[in-house]
């Protein structure tokens, strides 16, 4: 059995949802319950069945390579793996299984690996890129939600310079960083060639962190517009407000682009709603933008307390 996101399902034609935007990678949730006591993650609680807000139906793998085989749309195929007991042995035999099938998608594998090994293990099994989920910003803020900073910093550096191009990791926005640290940690890690997934923190039921608030959307966007100013032109000197938010030079603000507000990460990454709710506060666009969301966005980043 394997588990399928709500709109993975419903592109493989295995669930019936309403979606205004499906997804165009399919994302997949495997291994065993997981190790970790993340504060914001309700696999941490033991919610097999969810990561954020994203419920995740149960299927025979046989009935899911099926589902693959016929469709059509999805451009890359996403591993979830929890970190639970042989998690790396189940997901080599998942990638082989994949490649067994002549499913030549493009597959990233988000995981835990302990070493340089493990990462290899996973690269010459199929993945075209390995996540290593970093999180958090500062070692302060891992503390605080039981991510392990230094280690998890350490095998980035090292994976990204041993396999230039294939590493890959997350930063979620508003577990207790400033701005600052955040546009730092971003620079860094496009330094080191580490592709990122820019995620807004999203509170979710039965875990420690249920009740603390999704970052401020003006904060968001700004962090956004770093990361594609670093994403298209390399990297950049970004100024401060009095305010101690990021102070963009006019040059910088006339080059950001729809784009940067779409959603980040691997190629055809868009994972709808996984931060958000239908009708919410749209921190990633699963899409192109419109103009007027576009303008929208624009005036976001201009939002500040006390500005």
């Amino acid at each position: 059995m394997i588990r399928v996101s709500a709109g993975t399902a419903h592109v493989l034609g295995l669930k019936s949802i309403q979606s205004d935007a499906d997804p165009t990678t399919g994302y997949f949730l495997t291994g065993e319950a997981c190790r970790g006591q993340c504060a914001f993650c309700p696999q941490g609680q033991g919610e097999t069945g969810k990561l954020s807000r994203i419920i995740w139906p149960e299927y025979p793998v046989t009935q899911i390579l099926a589902a693959m085989k016929e469709q059509s749309s999805l451009k890359r195929y996403c591993l979830q793996v929890a970190d639970g007991n042989q998690w790396l042995e189940s997901t080599v035999e998942l990638l082989q299984t994949l490649h067994r099938e002549g499913l030549a998608v493009p597959r990233c594998v988000s995981c835990r690996p302990r070493s340089l090994e493990d990462t290899q293990q996973l690269l010459d099994a199929g993945a075209d890129k390995v996540s290593i989920a970093l999180d958090a910003c500062t070692p302060e803020v891992a503390a605080q939600v039981g991510r392990d900073w230094q280690g998890t910093w350490a095998l980035l550096t090292e994976a990204s310079h041993a396999f230039p191009g294939r590493i890959s990791t997350h930063l979620i926005i508003g577990l207790g960083e400033t701005e600052l640290e955040a546009s730092r940690c971003l620079q860094e890690l496009h330094i080191l060639g580490i592709t990122v997934a820019l995620f807004a923190f999203t509170p979710v039921k039965g875990t420690a962190m249920a009740e603390a608030e999704p970052p401020d959307i003006g904060r968001y966007r700004r962090l956004q517009a770093v990361h594609y100013l670093l994403r298209q032109f390399g990297a950049q000197r970004f100024g401060s407000s009095r305010f101690g938010t990021i102070a963009f030079t006019p040059a910088q603000q006339a080059a950001i682009g729809p784009a940067a507000f779409e959603t980040s990460g691997c190629p055809d990454c868009n994972r709808p709603y996984y931060n958000e709710r239908p009708h919410g506060t749209m921190y990633n666009y699963p899409r192109p933008l419109t103009a007027a969301e576009f303008q929208h966005c624009l005036r976001d980043m201009e939002v500040s307390a006390g500005e």
